[in-house]
């Protein structure tokens, strides 16, 4: 398949400038790619699946070019389409997630809550029935987002501040 880039030249100073992997078509090679984003992110089977299916998925964000460039091999060798995207400066290495509204799939939200706060049914249920609420405070900026996407697919609102 391809990388894509926003003028990313090899400078040899250029290399501490973040750099985000980002995830555009997983390709035929599917399951082989959701390996290698559980290997490289840590997610679990689920998430590294949702975020495999989701077009535009940051699957690292902030990595030096070389590493960048590296992983963005390996899942274009996999027949993924890749685009490396220069990272934004000044954004939080951690951020709360809110949720917002939780949509018209509240036992889909409820369990997913669960699953991120590791609250028992009652709890998740009461905070996902109090939204706009915080859901979880000071998580890893790819967390959140792993989060977030997996939020969005059942149907929730979600943001990160």
């Amino acid at each position: 398949m391809e990388i894509r880039g926003q003028a990313l030249d090899e400078d040899e100073d250029d290399d501490l400038t973040p750099i985000d992997v980002v995830l555009n078509d997983c390709g035929p090679q599917k399951i082989m790619v959701i390996k290698l984003i559980r290997e490289v992110t840590g997610l679990g089977l689920k998430e590294s699946k949702d975020m495999s299916e989701t077009a535009g998925a940051v699957v690292r964000s902030g990595l030096p070019r070389s590493e960048a460039s590296a992983l963005a091999q390996q899942l274009v060798a996999l027949g993924a389409a890749v685009e490396l995207r220069e990272a934004e400066r000044g954004v939080a290495a951690e951020v709360d997630l809110f949720l917002q509204v939780c949509g018209p799939n509240k036992i889909s939200v409820i369990k997913e809550v669960r699953a991120i706060t590791g609250l028992g049914l009652k709890e998740a249920k009461d905070l996902v029935e109090a939204a706009p609420t915080l859901i979880k405070a000071a998580v890893a900026r790819e967390a959140a987002m792993a989060h977030q996407e997996l939020l969005h697919a059942v149907g929730a609102t979600v943001e990160l501040r």
